[in-house]
């Protein structure tokens, strides 16, 4: 994870937090997403055509397009945001350039236990207890549910991916639920749906995503 500061003026509002998102290939660059608490922006930081990281909206980094907003130097493929040297921004004089500080989270030891989380050769469990939360007697009719119960690590699909852990179901409407890694950078508790899309839930979540679940 990555936060970029130092912009003023006109592109002042692309300062904050970009989290890595998951791969969909393993030969893609890495790509992060703009999170500012519950007001989610459709910025992304990814490595266009040009050669360079750019922050831009999504059509252009599926495209790969260069944007408008900021851009880095010229960078062989393989070098991280986080290794730059050389920012610029766009102003009514050109491309100038713009003291950028970008910090990059701790996460060599966080993608290392996600390769190692694989549960064929593990049986982890997490057992969730005593945490609030809504539920009456509705809860049994699976119109409410809460976050308590057993949770199994759930086979890897990718040593790229986050491990996600499933809730074993007391009976049979109970609602499936997950502790999973969302896009805001923390494992959370939710809905088979949120977990897809790595949503933030809003029942449960952690401090931080550095380290995992289990510890």
């Amino acid at each position: 994870d990555l936060e970029i500061s130092g912009i003023v003026r006109m592109t002042a509002y692309i300062n904050g937090l970009y989290y890595l998102q998951p791969a969909q290939d393993y030969a893609d660059p890495p790509v992060y997403k703009f999170w500012a608490g519950t007001r989610e922006r459709g910025l992304f930081l990814y490595y266009a055509r040009d050669g360079r990281w750019h922050v831009g909206s999504a059509f252009e980094k599926q495209g790969a397009r260069p944007s408008w907003r900021l851009r880095s130097e010229k960078v062989a493929p393989g070098t991280l945001p986080g290794k730059v040297k050389l920012w610029e921004a766009l102003t009514a004089a050109g491309w100038m350039p713009m003291f950028v500080r970008t910090i990059t989270a701790g996460r060599k030891q966080l993608e290392a236990a996600w390769k190692l989380a694989d549960a064929t050769t593990s049986s982890v469990q997490l057992d969730i207890s005593d945490a609030p939360g809504p539920c009456t007697t509705l809860c049994q009719v699976g119109y409410f549910t809460n976050v308590n119960g057993k949770y199994d690590l759930q086979p890897l699909e990718s040593v790229l991916q986050a491990p996600t852990f499933k809730r074993r179901r007391l009976f049979l409407l109970e609602r499936e639920m997950w502790i999973y890694y969302a896009q805001d950078g923390r494992w959370h508790v939710g809905t088979t749906q949120e977990k897809n899309e790595h949503r933030p839930g809003r029942r449960f979540r952690s401090m931080d995503g550095l380290r995992l679940p289990t510890g």
